[in-house]
């Protein structure tokens, strides 16, 4: 009774206290979506990776989402496997793992997600079966975090053309444990497991040892983590029982753990599924009660507020600003902001004719260097130039279609659409 009572309270403290500020945001598909990734300093580019293999790519900041019509993994409906988990270090460099819910292959992207190459380390490796999540330096140098075929939790690092596994102590090693999720800021690092364990490193990933997490049931496990600076980390939980959780904080680099409730934040009895914080340092996390509904929380300067909303989100990510999105169950996608894409200060065009059939004529700012990209309606690119004046380009070989022309300064950009008849 006492808990009815609780959770009746909850609701109405937060049916008070609601502001819509998530949006959702239209996508081509109804699959579930378990991961987003916008490239670190881009502007524009982003993916999201399902299940049934779908993948998704934007070119113009998320305001509109495409299918990525991809080559070289298998994903059809005789073998229904799921993107896992996306890292690119440019917008055009990505990796990849892929599979079932634990992930089985790594895969390697160099044209914005349209090829993929199979990185094979198994002769490497031995039995490192499956590869969950990614931990991405660079592009010759990353994490990747699994279980054995036979035990438990892995780690291997790929660093300048050489494959190493790294040392795990963990307490779950016979068992069906693997590495959730990884994050490393320099030196020191934490990753999550399916179980309740934390793995911690301080040398750079080279080492990895076991921390508890204070999970008070069998049947909760640990789910995404995120470190916000040098001395504190979040982290999230699956509650699969009746426990009172709200999520779990570390004040001490990831030495020790504790469940945490911060003031504003009134979700309980609730798992918490992923974590992320933008580039001004705003805290985004989503969370699931126990009766089904789903939330939104964000804190700045440690004091959080949360927002009902319809689906459930896997994951979250930022760029610009905070420009934030996250995706979820059932092909949801929500966006965060009213910059979504675009800002036009700093950089004037003039592009006509448009429609155009043969010849375009971009007018631009005599004083401003401007990189120009042209992608045609698969989100290839198709044109790039750098200069600043005016430009005309010859069209006549382009198939018709809509095309989206994109303008980078050193401090800003712009998108224009243009109609190829």
């Amino acid at each position: 009774m006492n808990r009815i009572l609780i959770s009746l309270l909850y609701t109405i403290l937060l049916g008070v206290g609601y502001t819509q500020t998530w949006n959702q945001v239209t996508v081509p598909t109804s699959e579930n979506l378990n991961d987003i990734e916008f490239p670190e300093g881009t502007s524009s580019i982003g993916y999201i990776g399902g299940d049934n293999g779908v993948l998704l790519k934007t070119i113009d900041g998320g305001l509109s989402w495409f299918y990525v019509n991809y080559t070289g993994i298998d994903s059809s409906e005789f073998t229904p496997l799921r993107f896992v988990d996306l890292e690119f270090v440019s917008d055009d460099v990505g990796f990849a793992t892929f599979g079932n819910d634990l992930g089985w292959y790594l895969y390697k992207t160099i044209d914005g997600g349209f090829n993929w190459t199979e990185i094979n380390s198994e002769q490497n490796l031995g039995s490192f079966c499956y590869k969950n999540t990614l931990e991405v330096i660079d592009e010759n140098h990353y994490f990747v975090g699994g279980r054995a075929c036979f035990s438990g939790p892995e780690i291997a690092e790929f660093n300048n053309g050489e494959w190493s596994l790294k040392q795990v102590s963990s307490e779950f090693f016979n068992s069906d444990e693997y590495v959730k999720d990884i994050k490393i800021q320099g030196q020191l690092g934490i990753a999550s497991t399916s179980a309740s364990e934390f793995l911690r490193t301080t040398d750079g990933g080279q080492n990895w040892y076991s921390i508890t997490a204070p999970i008070l049931s069998p049947d909760d496990n640990l789910s995404d983590v995120v470190i916000i600076n040098d001395t504190v980390m979040y982290a999230g939980m699956n509650n699969n029982g009746p426990s009172l959780y709200s999520f779990f904080e570390s004040a001490d680099s990831g030495s020790n753990w504790s469940q945490i409730l911060h003031q504003g934040d009134m979700i309980m009895y609730a798992s918490w599924h992923t974590f992320n914080q933008s580039n001004i340092g705003v805290v985004y996390a989503s969370a699931t009660s126990d009766v089904n509904d789903h939330y939104m929380h964000s804190s700045i300067d440690g004091v959080w507020s949360y927002e009902l909303i319809d689906e459930k989100i896997l994951s979250i990510d930022s760029y610009g600003v905070n420009n934030t999105f996250g995706v979820g169950e059932n092909g949801f996608v929500i966006f965060n902001g009213n910059n979504i894409g675009i800002d036009e200060q700093g950089i004037g065009v003039k592009v006509y004719p448009n429609p155009a059939t043969d010849l375009i004529t971009l007018e631009l700012d005599n004083e401003t260097e401007v990189l120009l990209k042209v992608y045609d309606q698969f989100g290839a690119l198709l044109y790039m130039s750098a200069g600043k004046g005016e430009k005309t380009i010859d069209i006549s070989r382009w198939n018709p279609g809509v095309y989206t022309l994109k303008l980078e300064s050193k401090t800003c950009f712009l998108i224009e659409k243009l109609v190829k008849k």
